[in-house]
């Protein structure tokens, strides 16, 4: 299971390491799995979002252990962040995910409280949603 930690102005990801052949069923006919960690942070009082870069981990059905691996972001104060996984399972460059079967699913949201400043940091998107606190709004 991933691990999220916080830390300054950073939250970091750790996928520990993990014994392959136990930790990870791979469907018939397959012998790649794609690991996709996608973090998207919002800031709901500024009606504002932003899409982290995609982490891949690649693993073959081959592969003993993995190696820990840890990737870093900056949270701003005011943020919610919320934290996806997916598995693209292939075989001879042929992905085998279909609408019935794409393991996928949120394994963590953080919050860090604070108020933001007026600045809209680099990359950040205008969403259609936001919170303001009060009733009238």
């Amino acid at each position: 299971m991933p691990r999220v930690t916080h830390e300054d102005d950073k939250v970091h990801i750790t996928i520990p390491s993990f014994k392959v052949s136990k930790n990870m069923r791979f469907p018939d006919n397959t012998d790649k799995v794609s690991i996709q960690i996608q973090p998207v942070f919002f800031n709901l009082g500024k009606a504002l979002g932003f899409r982290a870069p995609t982490q891949y981990i690649d693993l073959e059905k081959t592969q003993v252990m993995t190696a820990a691996q840890t990737f870093s972001y900056n949270f701003p104060v005011g943020s919610v962040c919320i934290f996806g996984l997916s598995l693209l399972f292939s075989s001879n460059r042929t992905t085998v995910n279909d609408k019935k079967f794409n393991p996928a699913g949120i394994f963590a949201a953080s919050f860090k409280e604070g108020i933001a400043d007026d600045t809209v940091p680099k990359g950040w998107y205008n969403t259609s949603f936001n919170i303001t606190g009060t009733k009238d709004d």
